[in-house]
């Protein structure tokens, strides 16, 4: 039992490690920036807490965004984005603009925030939908917009991109803002892409 204690201990470490050498010199690396009033002297800082995490999430060491999101967008399929929920609302709490990203833990003066994310309509009008389900009840069944005819299977989509609630069950698998970009930057692409700019779409899309 004690080995296997040792074993998890070393796991939990290594990917720890793996992920933070991931960030290093990436956009998502704030110990590289001068423009900060609060520069992190750890990379993880920013974002995590070992301890209490804020908001409810684990180890989160971030005020989460109270920003009230519009979502009367539609996908191609008339379906409602909804609003953003799960993982995506941890990137929008530095990527709506509302929060700077130098005010995390105990700081709350930070300076520098990002350029906002949300349209004038205070949607994400213009972006990728997120938060949303891969295969929608209501998307047609017959004809050019059907999901077969537009989507690929979910077992060919998440061997380049990350789904979120299932990897095998497209009906209940969401897309997040992690399905396309690797937050700990583990990928040598630009934008945290988890595949080329150029491929990107094509992981999932038919055309």
């Amino acid at each position: 039992m004690k080995k296997l204690i040792v074993a998890v201990a070393l796991l939990f470490a290594t990917s720890g490690v793996a992920s933070a050498l991931g960030i290093k010199d990436s956009v998502h690396d704030l110990t590289k920036r001068t423009d900060l009033t609060n520069t992190p002297t750890g990379i993880c800082e920013p974002c995590h807490t070992p301890h209490t995490g804020k908001g409810g999430q684990l180890l989160w060491n971030r005020a989460a965004s109270s920003n009230g999101y519009n979502n009367s967008l539609q996908t191609i399929f008339q379906t409602s984005w909804g609003l953003p929920s799960g993982t995506s609302i941890l990137c929008l709490g530095c990527h709506d603009g509302t929060i700077a990203i130098d005010s995390y833990g105990d700081f709350t003066n930070g300076s520098k925030k990002l350029t906002s994310l949300l349209s004038g309509s205070n949607t994400l009008e213009g972006n990728h939908p997120i938060s949303v389900n891969y295969k929608a009840a209501t998307v047609p069944t017959t004809g050019p917009y059907a999901w077969d005819a537009q989507f690929k299977p979910i077992a060919t989509a998440s061997q380049q991109v990350r789904f979120y609630g299932s990897t095998t069950d497209e009906a209940i698998a969401k897309v997040e803002c992690g399905s396309c970009h690797d937050v700990h930057a583990g990928t040598s692409y630009p934008k945290l892409l988890r595949v080329d700019e150029k491929d990107i779409c094509q992981a999932c899309h038919n055309k």
